[in-house]
């Protein structure tokens, strides 16, 4: 796996100045990392998922915010090896309606307005728009590993 520096990780993703604060203080670093830093491959994963999030325009920025801090605990748990890189699993991300969300390992439907998690049997969706999290980081891996191999 070739390293991912910040500079590389962010390139293209625009996402403001105050967002990219807002995910390295959620997942726990002090500030945001300076350019030359080595992003470890978890952290580069969690990176993507805030990334898919906040390209979703029927989510407020409110209900984006919620919807990762809801989801980071089950994210921080992901084997990348075993659930995502080897794994038939597809992790999904499911949205409902533009504003139920639920999640692999996640039980119910979180409530993007209420922030609450209600049962499934509440209401039946008209819409549903899944995610793969497994193909998202298996692309983006990929699109980094290319980068890495154009640059030496």
């Amino acid at each position: 796996m070739a390293e991912v520096k910040y500079a590389t990780l962010k390139e293209g993703t625009r996402l403001s100045k105050l967002r990219l604060r807002a995910f390295f203080s959620a997942i726990g670093h002090e500030k945001v990392p300076d350019e030359d830093v080595v992003i470890g491959l978890h952290d580069c994963f969690l990176f993507w998922a805030y990334t898919l999030l906040n390209r979703l325009k029927f989510l407020t920025s409110d209900q984006t915010h919620l919807l990762f801090e809801e989801m980071l605990p089950q994210l921080k748990e992901v084997d990348l090896v075993t659930d995502l890189e080897t794994s038939d699993r597809t992790w999904l991300l499911v949205v409902a309606d533009g504003r139920y969300a639920t999640w692999e390992n996640h039980t119910g439907w979180l409530d993007l307005e209420i922030g609450e998690t209600v049962s499934l049997v509440e209401f039946k969706p008209l819409e549903a728009v899944s995610f793969s999290l497994c193909e998202m980081y298996r692309r983006n891996l990929a699109a980094v590993e290319q980068l890495a191999t154009s640059e030496t």
